[in-house]
């Protein structure tokens, strides 16, 4: 059996009859790879030490040569899983956050120090911005980890252990990963952690994700750090006593077989340490065409068959599968009304992926012609799209601009965009439109969400919405902290037409908190600052759920627990429909969360 040495096959099948792997590592996209049978664990493969480190060794940035001020990307990876891919990159992160640098290992050879730094140099960065740090002793090295912000994993070779050094430091892990076995441990590190919004889908969400982050206020950055920490010091990654209890059964029960004259088969691990047998279904290898990193894809995790799994994001949907319709017994995915759906890569909506999957159904709105098209061709039974311009009913003026994601009905505020920099609400073209209202919409009846997300227009379409009101039970508006287009109602104004409907505002969600970086010449932000707008969520006040039906209870706790983890919304929204019917929802619930764990 092998475990740990090897981060895939040995090759040796006929002398080595298992690997010791877990959902991640090794699953259907790759077992047809391996010449071992698989042992799955149901968590990462990889354990690790229980014991915090003494993050008083640190020292101070300076010690280190880190600027004090900066934001500071890492990867401590050795220096051959830096592929150019992988480089790019950085690169592309570092050049849209200028107040940030890179922290690397100090290269064995001075001349992969000077490629690093030419490379940077030819990308027009300064090479200064790279920070090499040399080999300290390790309580001292795991403790200045604490020092960086963000570590950059790479790809296709992971971080294994320094991911894990990392995160018991305290500081988040962005990973992309693979298809491969070395190309997906720190996938599962991070998820077994309960830190799998750190697992990334693609190359430019990985881009993207980190000059978020980057972009946020200091105090907002430590406190996230904190966060990690509390999360991966109370998470399966650290339990080495269950551990223990799960890998001392596996070796007993592996013996037992191979001592009864039984054949190596795949094998996985009941919650009551019994042993089963694995199939993988047509467990062939992964049709990639391209190896690129640019064009990589993440392969989820497939588990073999429970009641409820834990994994990744795969297991979550099945769970939620179950959550539905099991356990809330809804009789129909909840329906989400997107006033201003337009589509682009870099902004996925927060439902788009229980869309795909037929847990939400939606009915979007788009008034751009191009924007539209590109909606129109992912109509199917879950979503319809439907070329329109929501508003009050009346004839209005589109201002198309050269970016499409502030187009408007309202006209651009310069005096606000200019100063912070926006290149993208210069407008290009006009149109007279006659708009909608949403009571005139009849798919529109019985929404149990609406997501207005429209530059400027949100509380023209609110106050023409009254049916569709009647049954939504969550409202998300973009809302402005300052007037980004003329005449746009203040987040104040807005906010106060669901309060006066019997909403209460619930959270903020994407809330980037004073997310700009000052340099000698002007003040630059990114494009989610909360200097500039927020997202809040509306719910109906919880005063007023003993009125509501059955219906509109289970929509708003599934919808809840699904898009913003809201807990303790659906708990009790489950408990009241449960006084009435005499079921135990509420109870299923919290064994369901228990059970499935950070996969709920």
């Amino acid at each position: 059996m092998t475990w740990l040495g090897m981060p895939g096959s040995m090759g040796a099948g006929r002398h080595i009859d298992y690997v010791i792997g877990d959902p991640w590592v090794t699953f259907q996209g790759n077992a047809d790879g391996f010449s071992e049978k698989i042992v799955q664990l149901p968590r990462s493969y990889q354990p690790n030490d229980h014991l915090p480190p003494d993050l008083t060794l640190a020292g101070t940035r300076q010690e280190h040569g880190l600027p004090e001020d900066a934001f500071v990307f890492c990867c401590f990876n050795q220096h051959y899983k830096i592929s150019p891919d992988t480089f790019e990159l950085w690169l592309d992160i570092l050049r849209q956050t200028d107040n940030s640098v890179l922290w690397l290992f100090t290269p064995k050879s001075e001349a992969v120090k000077e490629l690093l730094m030419d490379k940077m140099e030819q990308a027009n960065l300064n090479p200064e911005r790279l920070v090499f740090a040399n080999h300290q002793p390790q309580p001292r090295h795991i403790a200045r980890l604490s020092h960086a912000d963000l570590v950059l994993d790479t790809w296709p070779y992971n971080a294994h252990t320094t991911c894990s050094d990392a995160l018991r430091a305290g500081t988040p892990v962005i990973s992309l990963p693979g298809e491969t076995f070395a190309s997906r441990v720190a996938a599962g590190i991070l998820d077994t952690s309960g830190l799998s919004q750190w697992i990334v889908n693609t190359p430019q969400e990985y881009v993207q994700k980190a000059v978020s982050f980057a972009g946020r206020h200091r105090s907002q950055i430590n406190t996230d750090k904190d966060q990690v920490k509390n999360t991966y010091w109370n998470s399966a990654q650290v339990d080495n006593q269950a551990f223990g209890l799960i890998l001392e059964a596996l070796c007993l029960g592996l013996y037992d077989r191979h001592a009864a004259g039984k054949p190596a088969v795949h094998t996985g691990i009941n919650p009551d340490l019994t042993l089963r047998e694995l199939t993988f279904e047509s467990a062939t290898q992964p049709d990639i065409q391209q190896t690129s990193i640019k064009n990589l894809k993440r392969s989820r995790p497939a588990k073999a068959e429970t009641t409820l799994q834990q994994g990744g994001p795969q297991a979550r949907l099945s769970n939620l599968r179950i959550l539905q319709k099991q356990i809330m017994k809804l009789p129909t995915p909840p329906l989400v009304v997107d006033v201003g759906a337009g589509h682009f890569d870099w902004d996925p909506q927060l439902f788009d992926e229980y869309v795909e999957h037929g847990l939400l159904h939606c009915l979007g709105f788009e008034p751009d012609e191009k924007s539209f098209a590109k909606l129109d061709q992912k109509n199917d039974a879950n979503r319809k799209y439907i070329k329109a311009a929501i508003g009050s009913g009346g004839p209005a003026v589109f201002h198309q601009c050269n970016g499409p994601h502030m187009n408007s009905l309202l006209e651009p505020n310069y005096t606000v965009l200019n100063l912070f920099g926006y290149k993208t609400a210069k407008v290009t073209g006009k149109e007279n439109v006659k708009t909608i209202t949403l009571n005139e919409v009849k798919e529109a009846a019985g929404a149990a969400m609406l997501k207005l997300d429209v530059q400027g227009s949100e509380l023209d379409i609110l106050k023409n919405a009254e049916q569709a009101l009647q049954s939504v039970v969550v409202i998300q508006l973009e809302a402005p902290t300052l007037p980004m287009y003329k005449n746009q109602p203040s987040l104040f104004t807005l906010g106060s037409f669901p309060e006066s409907k019997g909403f209460v505002m619930h959270n903020l969600v994407k809330d980037n908190r004073l997310g700009y970086q000052p340099d000698n010449e002007k003040l630059k932000t990114t494009a989610k600052s909360q200097l500039l707008e927020v997202e809040p969520v509306f719910i109906p006040s919880p005063l007023s759920w003993f009125d509501m039906s059955d219906e509109r209870l289970l929509s708003l706790a599934f919808i809840m627990h699904t898009l913003y983890n809201a807990y303790d919304v659906t708990l009790k929204a489950l408990e009241i429909v449960d006084k009435r019917d005499g079921q135990r929802r509420s109870l299923a619930y919290s064994n369901y969360l228990k059970e499935a764990g950070f996969s709920a």
